[in-house]
C-alpha cells in the first residue's frame, strides 16, 4: 500500500479560505514527517472544500492460489477510494 491518506471533517459552521490554509500546511507537515501524501476534505452545508485530492488511489498485489506459480510476478490491482463513498479501507480484508 502507498500510506496515502483522505481525512475528511465535517463542521456545522462554515469553512473557508482560512481552514484551506490550515490543512494545507497540516498536509504539508505530515508528508515531510514522512507520512505520505495527506490530503483533507471539509465540509459544511453546501460547501466543499478540498486540500490535495478527494480520492486515494491504492495498488495490492493479488496474492497466487494455492499451488499457483509462486515465480511469476504477482498481479497487480488498482482500485480509487473516493471520498463520500463507502470503500473498505482494510487492506487485509480485500
Amino acid at each position: 500500500l502507498r500510506g496515502d491518506a483522505l481525512i475528511t471533517a465535517t463542521y456545522n459552521r462554515p469553512v473557508g479560505e482560512d481552514w484551506a490554509v490550515a490543512a494545507g500546511a497540516l498536509a504539508g507537515r505530515l508528508a515531510e514527517a514522512g507520512h505520505g501524501e495527506v490530503s483533507f476534505v471539509g465540509r459544511s452545508r453546501g460547501v466543499k472544500l478540498v486540500v490535495g485530492s478527494d480520492t486515494v488511489r491504492e495498488t495490492l498485489a493479488v496474492v497466487p492460489p494455492p499451488g499457483g506459480d509462486d515465480t511469476l510476478e504477482p498481479p497487480r490491482l488498482q482500485y480509487e477510494q473516493t471520498e463520500g463513498a463507502f470503500s473498505q479501507p482494510n487492506a487485509g480484508v480485500c
